[in-house]
């Protein structure tokens, strides 16, 4: 922290909580000689809202932010009434003549072909690359934190006498804590299919490979130990699996048939 001494002013800009305002508040409160004269984040120095608390940031509504500021240490630039004009003009600034498109799967992706859903059934989505099956015309809705895939229907089935539902559920997420959400589904005795998409990869954030070891078989296994009963899997080469490696009772099918 050395040339602290210089410093009188800062901003912090986090999203959500402001957890990382709150760790240089504690740490400056205690450190020997000058101190910022004034810290900024979720509130400015008046107490008045500044960064806000949920939703996520974006740079257009962060400008006017960071405007006022230099403004006053800047004068002459006229900063505030250049980022008012971006928020105004918006469009301007993020349209690319020719580039504008839906986000879609990549090419080839399993999902592409693996988020459909039987004529008449419906889909919850979750977190991840899949998601986007919410806007494509795939009888399939819904927002729920990673992890918590389908528990947002444990309740609803108790008033809609307990309807079947799919559940998209990424292989990574299943890994990271979507495991849970099956365990809790099983206790509750809910209706419900989970597809656990896999890719073998955490697509969603540029194709990084799953955390820990995770195949279809160790999927198979992991999911009969949570009392599972009916596993499919479903797949453009099922004959690449050996039906030995699975747990008894497994099924195997094309994907043109599911």
């Amino acid at each position: 922290m050395n040339g602290i001494g210089e410093i009188d002013l800062i901003v912090v800009v986090e999203e959500k909580r402001g957890i990382i305002e709150s760790w240089f508040k504690e740490y400056f409160y205690d450190y020997p000689g000058r101190k910022p004269e004034r810290m900024v984040g979720k509130y400015d120095e008046n107490s008045n809202p500044l960064v806000p608390w949920v939703g996520e940031l974006h740079p257009i509504q962060l400008a006017g932010i960071v405007a006022r500021r230099l403004d006053a240490r800047f004068p002459g630039l006229n900063l505030t009434a250049r980022a008012d004009k971006l928020r105004v003009d918006s469009s301007d600034v993020i349209q690319v003549g020719g580039a504008t498109r839906m986000p879609y799967f990549c090419s080839g992706c399993p999902h592409n072909t693996s988020t459909k859903v039987p004529e008449g059934s419906e889909a919850l989505a979750g977190i991840g690359c899949h998601f986007m099956a919410s806007w494509m015309n795939r009888e399939t809705e819904g927002l729920i934190q990673m992890g918590g895939e389908g528990v947002n229907w444990i309740t609803r089935s108790k008033f809609n006498g307990n309807r079947h539902i799919f559940q998209n559920l990424g292989d990574g997420t299943f890994y990271h804590s979507g495991s849970l959400a099956i365990r809790q589904a099983v206790a509750a005795g809910t209706n419900i299919t989970f597809k656990i998409l896999y890719n073998d990869a955490v697509a969603m954030t540029g194709g990084q490979p799953v955390d820990g070891p995770l195949s279809v078989a160790g999927i198979a296994h992991s999911v009969r130990a949570e009392g599972i009963e009916r596993i499919a899997v479903v797949s453009d080469e099922p004959e690449q699996f050996y039906s030995g490696e699975f747990p008894p009772g497994t099924t195997f099918s094309h994907r043109s048939r599911a």
